[in-house]
């Protein structure tokens, strides 16, 4: 673990959050990669850029796309760009409103050169907060573990440190999936690869949620249910289903359980069920030209 860098996607960022996770991991690591995916706001970002770079003397390159790429893309560009301009050997990818504490790297790193450790492991994770939560609203929060690491499945690509040549080996994130599931995707092949990921019991940034998360009650039961805009529908359906097809997973795979779940918690508590539906319906049949296409 020679050489850390940091690769951020921003579409459209808040600019004091983005200055905020910027400064936060910057001091951690070599430097910082950010790739803009065609932001609005984008002369905010080179303002803020600027002025961290000339008061602090950080190594922030920045590449601007000419068009929204989505996170896949981007991801592969960024770490491409420190992996061959910078000799990078590990990278963490960070969403745009990901603020890691002081110490992320440092738990990263106790966990490398500690006996645990072996090269079949390539993905490193650590436990998030929800920057919203609190008691009163119950909002989303990982649980801690019973033990000080775990091996998972899938770990979310917020916070997530990635050894470069298994990024290499595997071809990177996949481009088509745009936004949703490309997470999970990169992971099955990491799985696939004989590959390890680690989750390191420690909380390590705070993170806030895409989506509307809330916990109802059920026929008694507390249940957590996820409310997103008709766009995440969407491709959430044709990602998952796209999934599930790539991998041949079956119908019963966990993938087809959770759009279900998705789907269900759709009917019976939001609003707009007929919009919401329809976004579920084209996702699912958009998937066969994600398959169609090489």
């Amino acid at each position: 673990m020679k050489k850390i860098w940091a690769v951020i996607v921003t579409y459209n960022p808040d600019i004091n959050r983005l200055k905020d996770n910027i400064e936060a991991i910057v001091k951690q690591v070599c430097g910082v990669v950010v790739v803009d995916n065609a932001s609005n706001n984008v002369n905010d970002i080179i303002d803020i850029i600027n002025k961290l770079k000339n008061e602090n003397s950080y190594d922030i390159n920045v590449i601007y796309n000419d068009c929204n790429k989505g996170i896949a893309s981007a991801l592969n560009i960024g770490i491409k760009t420190a992996y061959e301009n910078k000799n990078a050997d590990w990278i963490i990818t960070l969403d745009q409103d990901t603020v890691v504490y002081d110490n992320i790297i440092k738990i990263y790193k106790e966990f490398y050169f500690s006996p645990y450790y072996n090269n079949s492991i390539v993905s490193f994770s650590c436990l998030r907060k929800d920057r919203n939560y609190n008691e009163k609203n119950n909002s989303f929060i990982d649980e801690k573990g019973n033990n000080d690491y775990e091996f998972v499945k899938c770990c979310i690509t917020s916070g997530n440190l990635i050894n470069v040549s298994a990024w290499e080996k595997i071809n990177g994130f996949d481009d088509k999936l745009f936004i949703d599931m490309v997470d999970d995707d990169f992971c099955i092949r990491l799985r696939i690869n004989n590959y390890k990921i680690v989750r390191i019991n420690k909380y390590g940034f705070l993170h806030e949620l895409g989506d509307s998360v809330k916990k109802v009650k059920l026929f008694g039961r507390e249940k957590v249910v996820i409310f997103c805009n008709s766009m995440r529908k969407y491709y959430l359906a044709r990602n998952t289903t796209y999934i599930v097809k790539k991998y041949k997973l079956g119908f019963n795979s966990e993938y087809n359980k959770y759009l279900f779940k998705r789907i269900t918690g759709t009917i019976l508590f939001e609003k707009n069920k007929v919009k919401g539906l329809k976004a579920y319906i084209k996702g699912i049949r958009d998937s066969k030209k994600l398959i169609c296409t090489k």
